[in-house]
This record gives C-alpha cells, sequence and structure tokens, in this order.
C-alpha cells in the first residue's frame, strides 16, 4: 500500500478506458445524502493546460498539514461513471491504517443512481 498504489487510483480506468469522474468540492459530508449522479461535470486525468504534466482527476483528494506533516481526506466527494455507465460516490476516509502507518488509502464507494 505504498505510493504505487495511490499512484494507481489516479491513473486506473480515470486516465485510460473511458472512467470519468465529477468532483463536488465541499459534499464530502454529503456521502450519505448523495443519492443521484450529477448530469454533467465529470472530467479524466489529462493535460488540461497543455504544460506537459497530467492533472489527475482524484489529484486534490487530500489536504496536507504543514505543522504535523500528515494528510487528511479533503471537503471533496467525487462521483465516479463507468465505461458500462454506472455511478458511484466515492470519498476519502484515511491515508493511514489503524497503526498509524502510512500509504494505506481507506475510501468509502457506494452507488448512485444515474442522473
Amino acid at each position: 500500500h505504498e505510493q504505487g498504489e495511490a499512484e494507481e487510483l489516479h491513473t486506473v480506468g480515470v486516465r485510460e478506458g473511458g472512467v470519468e469522474v465529477a468532483v463536488l468540492p465541499g459534499q464530502y459530508a454529503a456521502f450519505e445524502t448523495t443519492t443521484t449522479a450529477p448530469a454533467e461535470g465529470y472530467v479524466t486525468d489529462a493535460d488540461e493546460n497543455a504544460d506537459g504534466a497530467v492533472e489527475y482527476a482524484l489529484g486534490a483528494w487530500y489536504s496536507y498539514d504543514s505543522t504535523t506533516h500528515t494528510l487528511s481526506p479533503a471537503d471533496m466527494l467525487y462521483v465516479v461513471r463507468s465505461t458500462d455507465g454506472a455511478h458511484y460516490r466515492l470519498r476519502f476516509l484515511s491515508y493511514y491504517d489503524e497503526a498509524g502507518a502510512a500509504g494505506v488509502i481507506s475510501v468509502e464507494l457506494g452507488p448512485v443512481a444515474a442522473p
């Protein structure tokens, strides 16, 4: 559960394969009440500003505390649209396991209705 897995989360299907993600800032707490996917606003990993660097659709999932040097989930909810048209709500729960080891990402995932 090292950096490779975090990178895998960014790239598997989001950059390749047609999976798209809608990023909903400020909606982290709305996970349970989000039951329908948004109709628009979906993105994929792409070089949006043509600078040669990929901007990851899930790249802003964490907040960094420079005092404690720890990561915590950003106030974001994601809706993933799969290649078969199914929709899922997704939020990041933690970057650490119960013992405090870093790089063990926990997420919450659940189905939502199509728009």
